[in-house]
């Protein structure tokens, strides 16, 4: 279900596994390298079939006279799916189309335009085919982002006050050591969508349920994040989740993606641990895809004209008519 953590989700997993084996498996060593694993399978088979829960528009102001940017780095395998120049009142936009490189040549100028339509991109540059003009507009690219690393969460937030998170002593992770430096980073973590809602670091914790932050951070950026000094900005609910500033512990998706990371997470820790028959990862890989079509791609086949409608029919007729006294 939606909003199920990393732990919930070892716990199902294990559950599918026979007694005598579940004892040899280990929760960091075996079961997360493999629940990673699954996400980016899922993860490429959803942004072709059904990507709009992944997609995040990113606006990019070019100064005047400018044509280049640098694709941004969060981009799942250098992927996006909509480039569109925005006006500066951002009412109107129009799709910029990737070309290929012969047609970029004969779209190419360089004379300063206000709605530049066309744009190459090599490496990990996109280049438009006219110079922008001064105050003309935004760029403003429909990406698809990497799915953020799963991890084991490590306490649920109960309330905030000032500076400083009250969490469930029960859900606390005592395995965790968050007087480490590189653990003193946290995520804050949606614990509906698994959306990382910001990123702190702990200056103490008294061993059961309350977290101090520092308003004066080590680093302002952890891994491409910004480490916030005061989370009065970050709307914070309860049965939210801190976890390791290296992912999400919620899963930020569910139905047949959440059941696929459970399914093939097994499969694979079955074979891996007895050798027995069990249905291999590429199996549970195209009953996935499969039942993704089917949840997401199911439309109504009723876009075309019967040869039964009389507009049809008539129109037929007179092309007909046509036809054979131009000859």
């Amino acid at each position: 279900m939606r909003g199920d953590t990393l732990r919930v989700m070892a716990d199902e997993i294990r559950s599918m596994i026979d007694e005598q084996n579940e004892m040899n498996i280990n929760d960091e060593t075996d079961i997360l390298p493999l629940l990673n694993r699954a996400q980016t399978k899922a993860y490429e088979k959803l942004v072709r079939v059904y990507p709009q829960p992944v997609l995040e528009p990113v606006e990019f102001t070019l100064s005047a006279g400018e044509n280049t940017l640098e694709l941004p780095e969060h981009l799942f395998g250098d992927r996006f799916k909509l480039i569109q120049w925005k006006d500066t009142n951002g009412r109107r936009a129009k799709e910029v189309k990737i070309v290929s490189e012969a047609q970029f040549i004969r779209y190419r100028t360089t004379a300063n335009r206000y709605q530049p339509r066309h744009a190459i991109v090599y490496g990990r540059t996109l280049e438009l085919s006219a110079p922008v003009a001064a105050g003309s507009g935004t760029l403003e690219i429909f990406c698809v982002n990497d799915p953020n690393p799963l991890v084991y969460p490590f306490a649920k937030i109960l309330q905030t006050s000032g500076n400083t998170i009250f969490v469930d002593a029960e859900s606390v992770d005592s395995d965790y050591d968050i007087d480490i430096s590189d653990n003193s980073y946290l995520n804050i973590i949606d614990g509906g969508t698994g959306k990382i809602k910001g990123t702190v670091q702990a200056l103490s914790f008294n061993g059961t349920d309350e977290i101090e932050l520092k308003t004066v951070p080590d680093y302002s950026t952890v891994l491409d994040r910004t480490v916030l000094g005061s989370i009065s900005s970050v709307s914070i609910s309860r049965d939210d989740y801190l976890c390791n500033v290296k992912g999400s512990c919620v899963l930020q998706f569910a139905g047949v993606t959440r059941n696929f990371l459970v399914e093939w997470t097994a499969a694979k820790l079955k074979k891996n641990k007895t050798g027995a028959p069990y249905s291999t990862d590429e199996d549970e890989v195209k009953k996935f895809e499969a039942e993704l079509r089917r949840a997401h791609m199911a439309r109504p086949q009723k876009s075309r004209i019967r040869m039964t409608n009389r507009i049809w029919k008539q129109g037929r007729s007179i092309r007909r008519v046509r036809s054979i006294s131009r000859q």
